[in-house]
């Protein structure tokens, strides 16, 4: 009301339908008054407004944001659901959808990591995600047979669901329960966290929304308006909640498929950045060095040969022309590959770089021995020694013995 006309606002209060609404707390009945007055246009606006205001998701909203659920269902109007889990750092993956039945279609198979909200939202075009407010909208959202009505009960009836913030007294719903109480299992209610609810009628209350509806009441009292008590419940169930960012039995970051290039960039920025190496070379050469070490970590012993294929390629992508021929290449394997070997490859975790250049060094001796300035083996001193582990293995085999 704050932000109509003011004109407008003592025009409304001093109505007679808004006034027995507003002492019912029938709120849809004083939207519908509201709109009647002022129009659908300016009621959505001035909602829009209000709702604006609130940017940072409470205490509440993060750490239920922190929960694993699979999915929220929100009759809020606002967009701090997904604000909490970005906070949490959590944000990525979430899909939404609104109350037409366009969108209600995305609830069809699986809801997992997704936010519907139901009752619209304002930041969403509202011919998708119409503002349900006033008495005419929720007659048209909770129909029965409605898409949006069908939809609920299928999640009421397959999921379990934990409610936060819910009155239970809108006619609607409690219809829906019923008919989902119908369909669930009493062993697996839904949870409902409610205030207001001390004394005997309050436990009559509770009984009865477990009976009627299979929902069982976590109580809680506000004080001065405040909702501290729910945060400490919160925080005493969440400790025995795995939550979104602790793992167990997992590492705390997820190996990723190994995917080559992006390998080649990290085995090189290990190189560079935690062994200390002095890389020398302009930034193609960097870029090619880092492919071959990512060729001979995961796909094994490689011929001269098949990297100056490899990295023919390469520089041609690079550079937009192929290079002038392949012994160039060659020699570049001998530059950026076998003196970093010596020096650092060695120290990588699951790099046997020993065992791998020696398996090269020997089938390129095999290939080109009949070549005449092919020094392959000298130019390593320490890794030709490494054919007296296994004289007889040969060329091109990965030797036995570890060294």
């Amino acid at each position: 009301m704050g932000s109509l006309p003011p004109e407008k606002s003592r025009e409304i209060g001093e109505d007679s339908t808004f006034k027995a609404a507003r002492k019912q707390d029938n709120l849809p009945r004083c939207f519908s008054r509201i709109q009647h007055s002022i129009g659908r246009e300016a009621l959505e606006e001035s909602v829009s407004q209000e709702i604006g205001r609130h940017r940072t998701p409470g205490e509440l909203l993060r750490d239920l944001a922190d929960w694993p659920f699979a999915g929220y269902v929100t009759t809020n109007y606002d967009a701090l659901i997904p604000r909490a889990l970005q906070i949490i750092g959590h944000g990525g993956g979430w899909a939404e959808a609104g109350n037409s039945d366009g969108e209600i279609r995305k609830l069809s198979g699986n809801v997992d990591g997704l936010i519907w909200y139901i009752h619209g939202a304002v930041n969403h075009e509202h011919v998708d995600y119409k503002i349900i407010i006033t008495e005419e909208d929720y007659d048209q959202v909770y129909l029965e047979g409605s898409r949006a009505t069908n939809q609920l009960k299928s999640l009421l009836t397959q999921k379990r669901v934990a409610f936060f913030g819910f009155g239970f007294e809108d006619a609607e719903l409690q219809r829906l329960l019923r008919i989902a109480n119908l369909y669930s299992n009493p062993a697996r209610p839904a949870f409902a966290f409610l205030s207001g609810l001390g004394g005997s009628d309050g436990e009559r209350k509770r009984l009865d929304l477990l009976t009627r509806f299979n929902v069982d009441v976590i109580p809680y009292e506000v004080i001065d308006n405040s909702h501290a008590q729910l945060c400490r419940i919160l925080r005493v169930s969440g400790s025995f909640i795995l939550k979104r960012n602790q793992k167990f039995g997992q590492p705390a970051r997820p190996c990723p498929s190994y995917h080559s290039e992006t390998t080649s960039l990290l085995v090189y920025n290990k190189l560079a950045a935690t062994k200390n190496l002095d890389i020398a070379g302009d930034t193609l050469g960097s870029l090619l060095k880092a492919r071959v070490i990512s060729l001979l970590k995961f796909k094994g012993p490689q011929t001269f040969e098949a990297l100056a294929t490899d990295l023919a390629e390469r520089i041609r992508i690079l550079r937009g022309t192929p290079p002038d021929d392949v012994d160039s290449i060659t020699a570049f394997i001998h530059r950026y590959v076998t003196e970093p070997a010596e020096k650092a490859f060695s120290e990588l975790s699951g790099i046997e770089v020993p065992v791998v250049l020696h398996s090269i060094y020997a089938q390129r001796a095999a290939d080109l021995e009949q070549k005449p300035g092919n020094h392959v083996a000298a130019d390593c001193p320490r890794l030709a020694s490494k054919t007296d582990a296994n004289p007889g293995a040969p060329a091109g085999a990965t030797p036995t013995s570890r060294p």
